[in-house]
């Protein structure tokens, strides 16, 4: 268990799932639309599955070899393949079971508010492992703060909106571009921290000599 409460980092799920959730009710309520608060409760869920387990395990499975020769500790975060607090199998398991359980409540959530979720689900799974996984990889490209990150949190907040409201208005729109780009802003520093072993890892040279 506390090995899962590691994975799952608090402050980028707050800052980019609560946030965002909590940006969405505000639109909802300044345009006056009846809010679905059980709908409301589901995808709040549902956003804290896939970030904090999915979205995390996904991208620590993926990169764990550039994990072990970051500087992890010295920047304050947790690895918990790095640390050995979970097996790649475990994590594995626990990965695929959290995305089992989102796959139900998508079904759930699209039989409450109509197969428009189906599209920001869709979405999500985009930004889970299109950022990781190859044959995208996002992460490894130049600008993936503009091709993931600021349309991830953008669809995260008209998402939201859509299932409370079953619509989405431009005031949601906007609002979750600027938050997005406020966001791409920190994910860019938080990138930077990893600079000298990515470029280790993607040169076999340097990564000989690290």
């Amino acid at each position: 268990m506390h090995a899962i409460i590691k994975l799952f980092r608090w402050r980028p799920v707050t800052a980019w799932g609560v946030v965002g959730v909590m940006i969405a009710v505000a639109c909802a309520i300044e345009s006056g639309f009846a809010i679905d608060w059980l709908n409301l409760l589901i995808v709040g869920i549902t956003i804290l599955i896939i970030q904090g387990i999915i979205a995390h395990g996904v991208n620590d499975l993926a990169d764990e070899e550039v994990d072990r020769i970051a500087p992890i500790e010295e920047t304050g975060r947790s690895k918990i393949l790095v640390s050995g607090e979970m097996s790649r199998r475990s994590l594995f398991a626990i990965t695929s079971a959290a995305v089992l359980t989102v796959f139900i409540i998508i079904i759930l959530l699209a039989m409450r508010a109509g197969p428009t979720v189906f599209f920001f689900a869709a979405f999500a799974c985009y930004a889970v492992f299109g950022y990781s996984c190859k044959p995208l990889k996002l992460g490894w490209h130049p600008f993936s703060e503009l091709d993931v990150v600021v349309p991830t949190i953008t669809m995260l907040i008209c998402g939201v909106m859509y299932v409370m409201t079953s619509t989405v208005t431009i005031t949601a729109l906007l609002v979750g571009v600027s938050y997005g780009f406020f966001n791409a802003s920190w994910f860019m520093y938080s990138r930077a921290q990893d600079y000298e072993a990515d470029k280790a890892v993607t040169n076999p040279t340097l990564k000989g000599m690290s």
